[in-house]
This record gives C-alpha cells, structure tokens and sequence, in this order.
C-alpha cells in the first residue's frame, strides 16, 4: 500500500509541473522566442483606447524601431523568419517634416494609415542618419505633431516664433511647403539680446531671401506695431494666427505680451506648453501651438542644450557644452561675466578644466556639476551674450560688441608650464634633504654602526 501511495505521488506531481508549463509557456521558451513574443505582444496587444498623452518623445528604443518598421510592410512576428524585409524601407533625400494624410478613408482606417504614414516618416528619417551620420534628437511623439496639423490647418497666418540668437536652427522651411496657400511671417523673438547691427545684418539676409520678418522682445513693448502688421497681411472679418516654434523660444511670453497680461504660463524649461490653447484678442484669434523639436542636421546635442531646446535638467554628459562656450565667449569675457579674478591655464588640463577649476574657488563651489548647470543657464537666459552670425562672416568680429571688459582686467590665457618647473624645484629640495640626513649623523652610535670615527667635544 505504501509503494502505491509513493507512485501515485509521483505521476501527480510530474502531470502537475507539467500542466504549470502548459499554463505559463514563456518558462520553457529559449531566448530567440522570447524575444519574438515580446516584440509581438508590444505590437498585437494594443491598448482599448489610444494613448493620447502630450509628452515630449525625443529617443527611442531600438524595439520600438522594429516595430514601426513591421507596421509599414505588415510584418508578423509570430513566424519564425527572417526580418531582413524590415531594411528595404529608403528615407527621401533631404529633411521632411511629418505631413498629415488626406481623409479620404473611414475614422479607424484613417488612424491606421495616419500612424503608418508617421512610422514611414521615421524610418525615413533613421536612412538619414545612416547616410548622413548624427542627426539631432527630434519629436516622435505622434500626438505632438496633430497639434502641429491642426494649428497649420485652422489659422490663416501661419507665425514662425524662432530665437534671434540663432534663427537659422529655429527656421524651419518646410512647415511653407505644407501649406503653400497659408500666409507666412517670422517672428525673430529675444531680439533685446542683439545689437543694432547685428540686427539690421540679420534683416539684410532674410529681406534677401523675401522673408516677412519682425524683430521683436516682451521686455521691448512693440506689441502694438505688431499686431497691426499682422492686421494688414489678413483679410476683414475673424483673423486667425497660429504661432508654432520650437520650445524655449518665447511662444508664451509673445502672447502674454500681446496681451498686456499674463494669460498662458511661461517658464525657462523647455515644453511648458502642452496642448494648443486658443484666445480671443479683439479680432484676432491667437493660436499657441506646444513646441516641438524639427529634425535638423545643423547642431549637435550640446548646441541644443545652450539654445534650450533639450531639457538641461533630463540630459546628462553636459560638460561638452562648457567647451563651446568657451570657444564662443573667450576665456577672458567669460572669466570676467563670472566673476573670477584669478586664471591661470595649467597646461596639465584644458582650458575648459582650468576655467572650471578656477569658478570653483572663486564661487566657493565644490560640485562641478552645480556649477556647469549654473553657467549654461546664464548662457540661455542671455547674461552670457553670443548671437549666431549672418553666413559668410566671421563669428568672433559678429560679437565683438555684445560685452565689454574694462582694460583693467587682466588674466593670462597663455598656456603656463609653471608647475613644470616647481615640481623640478620640490625634485630637487627631496633629494637634498635626503642628502642631508644620510651625511648628518648626531650621536657616536651612528658614526660606530658606519664605521666611522668622529671627535665629540666635552662638555666643560
């Protein structure tokens, strides 16, 4: 009786761990599989309601690549071939801002075609980057840019806010391409940064190339010229502007300017702003589009850091961008903005280090990292002054003027090799005080361990 209890026993629990097996699959999957239902449980389990949220999606995993590229040609993961397909798919020639497909279809089968189409555009956009090497981090987030659509759609005049520090990065050509029948304009915003001339040099270009364009600042209170060149560039009755443009660029504070009040939220983070947002002023309708980053093969993150596109808080390795502004700036300005009285360019560091090394004895400072966040914040807010000049002229005679230094102050931004020389020095101040205390020996026990004699004077 005993025996049979023990085998019953043993067949339940081998029936037993193998229907747990049964139940739940992926213990017995190999790490290919796995990976196959993983991919194919992100794309087939869709959500019941679409994800709607508005924030800001710059990178991207390299699953979620492969998944957009198997909803493009209607790849299925559950069959266990090979993925070579998902190469095929070219990107077009030059930067193409995502355009949004005709409805010509049903509401569900727009939505379909409406994500593949985006999906097209990002791959594209990745064929780019493979032929073309980096490209700047770029909005993926599908969401983000129906507020584009929608706001180049229903508005009448189409403004592009950009920074007047560096117009050329905020510009954006082909937002006139989507809608040729839309009237453009440019509103170069922060203008309170620039000098006269680098102000009427930047005019000079976009005249050139018949660009509608304003200079304008919310510390400046030109509101009222402004509106009334709009005024003039749209028809009677309602007229509807849409105001789009990066993050950080001053969308917000245009429009509380506009105002004479504060009527949206402003803030030095980038992507305040998350939903469009639509206001009445006399007979114009203001529409504030969020900021968006356009993909632009001109600058690297760093410079995307220092115009305040990318969030100084959410981005590490940020050091490089004290680099740049050193280059830009000079040592010598930028010691004298940030109050360091004493620099001396150790040879045995950059010029960046020394400069860093030097701003944490002058502020008493010992966290670097504080430090740096502290510099480029300056450097966005414009307490640091550099504007990006007009093509085919040299940036430092740009700006020449945008600070100025008294005579009086002086550091020596000459490579130095002092150190070289006092570590000789401390070499040699070793070697004979180890010199010395081999040849003075104090007490006949000493002079008898070396064999040596020596005549002590006595005391009388």
């Amino acid at each position: 009786m005993k025996h049979i209890l023990l085998r019953w026993a043993s067949v339940t629990w081998y029936f037993g761990i193998k229907n747990f097996f049964r139940c739940f699959p992926f213990f017995m999957k190999t790490k290919y599989e796995w990976g196959r239902m993983v991919i194919k449980d992100k794309r087939m389990n869709k959500p019941q309601k679409e994800n709607k949220s508005l924030k800001s999606v710059l990178e991207t995993t390299e699953v979620d690549s492969l998944v957009e590229a198997a909803e493009i040609i209607e790849y299925d993961f559950s069959q266990n071939t090979s993925i070579k397909a998902l190469t095929m798919v070219e990107g077009k020639e030059g930067i193409k801002i995502p355009q949004k497909p005709r409805e010509t279809v049903d509401r569900e089968d727009y939505k379909n075609e409406e994500r593949k189409a985006f999906n097209q555009w990002k791959l594209n956009m990745n064929a780019l980057l493979n032929n073309k090497g980096s490209i700047t981090p770029y909005e993926r987030n599908i969401n983000v840019w129906r507020q584009l659509w929608f706001t180049v759609e229903q508005n009448d005049l189409i403004v592009q806010i950009v920074d007047a520090r560096n117009p050329l990065l905020f510009y954006t050509e082909d937002i006139v391409k989507i809608a040729p029948t839309k009237k453009h304009y440019l509103l170069l915003n922060k203008s309170d940064l620039l000098t006269d001339k680098q102000k009427s040099m930047w005019s000079e270009y976009f005249t050139e190339k018949r660009i509608e364009h304003f200079f304008y600042s919310a510390v400046e209170d030109r509101s009222d010229e402004l509106l009334r060149v709009w005024d003039s560039l749209l028809k009677d009755g309602v007229k509807k502007i849409g105001m789009i443009g990066y993050p950080n660029v001053g969308k917000s504070s245009t429009i509380n300017s506009l105002f004479k009040k504060q009527v949206v939220k402003t803030s030095i983070v980038p992507g305040k702003t998350k939903n469009v947002q639509t206001l009445q002023l006399d007979s114009m309708v203001i529409c504030d589009c969020p900021g968006l980053v356009f993909p632009t093969f001109v600058a690297e993150k760093q410079d995307l850091l220092l115009n305040g596109i990318l969030s100084l808080d959410h981005t590490r390795d940020i050091k490089d961008c004290i680099k740049l502004i050193v280059e830009r700036i000079g040592i010598r300005k930028l010691c004298y903005l940030t109050k360091i009285i004493e620099f001396v360019n150790d040879s045995r560091r950059t010029i960046e280090e020394n400069y860093l090394y030097y701003l944490k004895k002058a502020t008493g400072c010992a966290e670097e990292g504080k430090l740096i966040k502290m510099v480029i914040k300056e450097y966005i807010k414009g307490t640091i002054k550099y504007v990006h000049p007009v093509p085919g002229n040299d940036p430092f005679s740009f700006n020449e003027h945008n600070h100025t230094v008294p005579d009086n102050y002086i550091i020596d931004s000459e490579v130095n090799y002092d150190w070289y020389k006092n570590e000789k020095k401390e070499q040699k101040k070793e070697e004979e005080s180890k010199k010395t205390k081999e040849e003075l020996l104090y007490t006949k026990k000493h002079y008898l361990k070396k064999g040596l004699e020596r005549v002590f004077k006595t005391k009388r």
